[in-house]
């Protein structure tokens, strides 16, 4: 333990700094004095903090730049906080700062050596006299200063790495319901007190739907905004540093505004105790503030971290205490931020909060930013061969040259012949280089998307990389054993193979993501722990935890690998209930990503227990998938879309649906498209009659037909990757003013999350499903149209009066409403109880279905202007029997969209 450490800043006292610690070496004081010369990571914050809290005297060199760093004030700060024995020592002409106005500074501008005898006296005395160590201070600016230099000495570093991450905010607003009109109120009066508040409901449904998404281009600005809300994520996507960022930020503002500007509270619940209630946690990092009087001046901001690593003792109670954290936040103002990966945040982990934001990956420019925020001198590089290596940096200056951005060079449709003229400066050949580069799914930009990926590259960055996120954190890991602790080959792979064994057992166990240090022993010695800590593989002291939850999941999918051929999947995902998310999911991308080469052993593997799992191994894991295991899927997971007895329960052909959606499999008559690329529509005859509609009406229609299901993503990207948007012959004259420059659907287009090849298309206004319809029309020569609601009702009930598409009560697990639990789209055709009497299917629930005919005037003759259009078929995400009949009716403008609204067409006989 050193006597002394030395606190300085390196811009204006590292000289003085020197040679002060060789001085007081002369007089045999041991003495502590960092001479790193780069500033930041984990190894270096951890080796400042272990100094401070080891050192007996803390000696704090004042100098102009020292009073304006962030480090050497948080380096002081933490010492107060801790204590330490403070002498100040005055190097340059300085002024006082409020946290040293207590003590006598030792000045050494004049004569170095007196003062130096003088601080010699002085720190033996200290040396000597322990217990003349600081007494509390009891100015509460001090302990709040004291409190906020304890944290931003965590987290200043992300205010120089942190690149601004874009968000997806869903600002929801559950009074939203919509319009019922003309329903038929014999069946229940439940319905009939609805008419008297349609002008009101209608108006709050279009707010709904103007209100449902915004983009953020940080999600530190949604947090600014919306003041309480939840950030989901992928593993990795960068909420926690989100978090970081924003105490951070805080944390700046609260030092200079301390009487109104908020205090942060950062709290990790993976490395909660169980058995410790949250308020104790959150006191317990304030110390000796008071969190009760904090709250009530308004002072505090909640960020809460990673809902989803809570360990699985007293989980429950643990959700609820969050949960009522965050209402005691809203009812006082106070900002609360809770993280949550975005797949586990379902069932008891939803904390019913309806303002969410979705961090979005890392778009081109994010990445590019990113890397030479962590790599000043290689970033450049590294950027490129990500991108494609030297031939796309090639044509990426071509496109500069003439003037172009790189946000263009990225997102462009198509290579700019006007303002600016990039197609004069570049040829054929260059043209399909910089078509491949954005459309390669398999380029390592994709793995780049994920901060926490793009951050271990710019660790491992040597002039080449893995290509498959397994692979990365085996060089990583290895990386950071092998070349920074300096071990020998096998002595790391030894570690690695205890350490694998440690996170299995975590996973299994389900301990969250933190173990007691006794626990740790049985798989680790003291020195495995020490160097695993070294390494920035591990953290903590009587808590031990991995450093990120990904580099746990990597370590036990290393053991998993080694279970795998005698272990079924089902152990890991039981067949009553394998569409749940069981916490082994990444684990099990990240071991087919061990299978760089192919990972048709995790897919065979995987296959018949967990689709949807192996489907995210195919996508995700960046390792290489054979074409014939591809194909061999088709015929093992199409036939479970529709079998009820195989799986009975909705979520498990919904989480099957998306498998087959994810991996384009999904070749069933109706669903996507034709040899020629033409959407390939299954036709419903719907024979002529009589039928009731709505409220006892009897009306006659001639034989039409409708397509069996809802337009899906696959066909509706043939109109948008043909001429559907560029020929204005298909669009209304409204239509082509709401358009402009448009070429795509400008909501979810590019959301996996809703954009899945058999999924009903949303976020799609009535404009362009019209458009759809008049491009279809063209390309099949037949009279294909929107149908008319009078169309839509009769396809869906029938002549026999039903009330629901299905004959009988509602019954959600006839259909995807929101009492069926599934929470989001889902592949077409899954529901083959829930048909229509001709056979339809989605009739009810799933999306929304834009009809031609004017909501106000009930005619379908005219599709002119901007007057509101009839949707009908309820949706996913509506709540109850009443929205899921099949004479509900909505009205919505014809510009608005939402990710419940599609459509489906029709056409005359």
């Amino acid at each position: 333990m050193p006597d002394v450490m030395i606190s300085y800043a390196r811009a204006d006292a590292y000289h003085f700094a020197a040679r002060l610690a060789d001085g007081l070496r002369q007089h045999q004081i041991e003495t502590w004095l960092d001479t790193a010369e780069i500033e930041g990571g984990a190894d270096w914050k951890r080796r400042i903090e272990e100094a401070i809290r080891d050192c007996k005297v803390f000696l704090a060199i004042r100098s102009p730049e020292g009073r304006n760093s962030d480090w050497v004030c948080n380096e002081r700060l933490l010492a107060l906080k801790l204590r330490k024995p403070i002498v100040p020592l005055l190097a340059k002409d300085c002024l006082d700062d409020l946290e040293f106005m207590r003590f006598q500074p030792i000045d050494f501008r004049h004569d170095f050596e007196a003062a130096l005898n003088k601080l010699v006296t002085q720190v033996r005395h200290n040396l000597a006299h322990p217990v003349q160590a600081n007494t509390p201070p009891a100015d509460p600016r001090i302990l709040e200063l004291e409190y906020l230099g304890t944290v931003l000495l965590q987290h200043t570093i992300w205010q120089r790495l942190y690149t601004p991450m874009a968000g997806v905010a869903t600002l929801r607003r559950p009074s939203a319901r919509p319009v019922i009109e003309r329903t038929a109120a014999q069946i229940s009066p439940l319905y009939s007190p609805l008419s008297k508040f349609r002008e009101s409901i209608r108006e709050d449904f279009a707010e709904r739907v103007e209100m449902l998404r915004e983009d953020f281009e940080d999600v530190i600005d949604a947090v600014q905004k919306v003041r309480r809300l939840v950030v989901l994520g992928e593993p990795g996507a960068g909420k926690t540093t989100t978090l970081w960022k924003l105490a951070a930020d805080m944390i700046e503002a609260a030092r200079h505004d301390i009487e109104t500007a908020p205090l942060p509270i950062l709290l990790r619940l993976g490395a909660l105790d169980p058995a410790v209630s949250v308020r104790e946690q959150l006191q317990a990092q304030l110390g000796d503030l008071s969190l009760d009087e904090l709250v009530e001046q308004k002072r505090l901001a909640f960020l809460i971290d990673a809902l989803n690593e809570l360990p699985a003792e007293n989980r429950a109670e643990k959700v609820r205490e969050v949960k009522e954290w965050v209402k005691h936040a809203q009812a006082h103002d106070l900002i609360a931020v809770v993280t949550c990966r975005e797949l586990d945040y379902r069932d008891e982990l939803d904390l019913s909060i309806p303002e969410q934001v979705r961090i979005a990956p890392l778009d081109p420019v994010r990445i590019h930013q990113f890397c030479l925020n962590y790599l000043p001198n290689d970033g450049e590089r590294l950027f490129w061969e990500l991108a494609g290596g030297a031939a796309v940096q090639a044509v990426w200056e071509k496109w500069q040259g003439a003037g172009a951005s790189l946000e263009l060079f990225w997102t462009a449709e198509d290579v700019p012949r006007e303002n600016p003229n990039v197609y004069h400066s570049t040829s054929r050949a260059d043209n399909e280089a910089w078509k491949m580069a954005r459309r390669n799914e398999r380029s390592m930009m994709v793995l780049a998307r994920n901060p926490f990926m793009l951050a271990m590259m710019t660790e491992i960055y040597e002039g080449s990389l893995p290509q498959n996120r397994g692979k990365l954190f085996e060089r990583f890991v290895k990386f950071l054993l092998e070349k920074r602790e300096e071990l020998a080959a096998t002595e790391a792979e030894h570690l690695i193979e205890r350490l694998a064994k440690l996170a299995y057992m975590m996973q299994a166990e389900q301990t969250g993501t933190t173990v007691p240090r006794h626990v740790a022993h049985r798989f680790l010695s003291e020195d495995d722990l020490y160097r695993a800590a070294s390494a920035n593989l591990l953290d903590g002291r009587d808590e031990v935890r991995f450093t990120h939850q990904l580099l746990q999941e990597y370590c036990a999918a290393r053991h998993l690998n080694t279970l795998m051929s005698a272990t079924p999947a089902t152990k890991f995902w039981p067949a009553k209930n394998w569409w749940e998310t069981q916490g082994w999911e990444e684990t099990a991308i990240l071991l087919a990503g061990l299978y760089s080469d192919d990972c048709t052993p995790v897919l065979r593997w995987l296959q018949d227990a967990n689709p949807e799992a192996a489907a995210r191994c195919v996508v995700e894991s960046g390792a290489y998938t054979p074409p014939e295991t591809l194909e061999s899927l088709r015929p093992r997971w199409l036939p479970r879309l529709t079998d009820l007895r195989r799986d009975p329960a909705p979520k498990a052909r919904a989480a099957v649906g998306r498998a087959v959606g994810a991996l384009r499999l999904d070749n069933r008559h109706g669903v996507g498209l034709r040899p020629d690329g033409l959407p390939d529509i299954e036709w419903v005859e719907i024979p002529a009659g009589q039928f009731t509609y709505q409220d006892n009406e009897r009306l006659h229609l001639e034989t039409f037909y409708m397509a069996r299901y809802p337009v899906t993503y696959a066909q509706f990207e043939a109109f948008v990757q043909g001429d559907g948007y560029s020929t204005d012959a298909y669009w209304t004259e409204a239509g082509l003013q709401w358009r402009g420059a448009n070429r795509q659907p400008t909501a979810f287009w590019n959301d996996p999350q809703w954009h899945l090849s058999n999924h009903p298309v949303v976020g799609v206004t009535w404009y362009e499903a019209y458009a759809f319809s008049q491009w279809l029309r063209a390309k099949l020569g037949l009279e294909i149209h929107l149908p008319t609601e009078q169309e839509w009702e009769k396809a869906a009930r029938g002549s026999d009066a039903r009330i629901y598409p299905y004959k009988g009560d509602f019954d959600p697990t006839k259909a995807n409403v929101y009492d069926t639990g599934i929470g989001r789209t889902s592949a077409v055709g899954i529901f083959p109880n829930g048909a229509s009497p001709y056979g339809l299917l989605d009739m009810s629930g799933n999306v929304w279905e834009w009809c031609i005919t004017d909501y106000e005037t009930g005619r379908s003759d005219s599709i002119s202007g901007n007057s509101s259009r009839v949707l009908r078929g309820g949706s996913w995400i509506f709540v109850g029997a009443s929205y899921s009949r099949a004479v509900v009716r909505y009205g919505s403008l014809p510009r608005l969209r939402g990710y419940d609204v599609g459509f489906r067409v029709a056409r005359s006989f």
